[in-house]
């Protein structure tokens, strides 16, 4: 999910309420990803809450978040999830 909000390919962002997840920014291209890997080879940032960043960069791509509240199937996908523009 992180991958396609990156790519910007998110029409609209599923988060189950209360789901947050540390994880790293790369400082050079603002990239999330979700844990220290070679995805990025400039130098990453530790953020406290991916999911927020997720929700501000859709919004900002004129993407729509929807937060689902107690849903098991969700929670059991990883709690977040995505429709795609494409």
């Amino acid at each position: 999910t992180l991958s396609a909000v990156n790519d910007k390919k998110v029409a609209t962002l599923v988060i189950s309420e209360d789901y947050h997840q540390p994880g790293f920014r790369c400082a050079e291209h603002g990239l999330m990803i979700s844990r220290q890997s070679g995805l990025c080879e400039d130098e990453v940032e530790e953020v406290s809450d991916l999911v927020d960043l997720a929700v501000g960069g859709v919004l900002r791509n004129g993407g729509e978040v929807e937060v689902i509240q107690e849903n098991t199937t969700l929670k059991g996908a990883g709690a977040i999830g995505a429709y795609l523009r494409y």
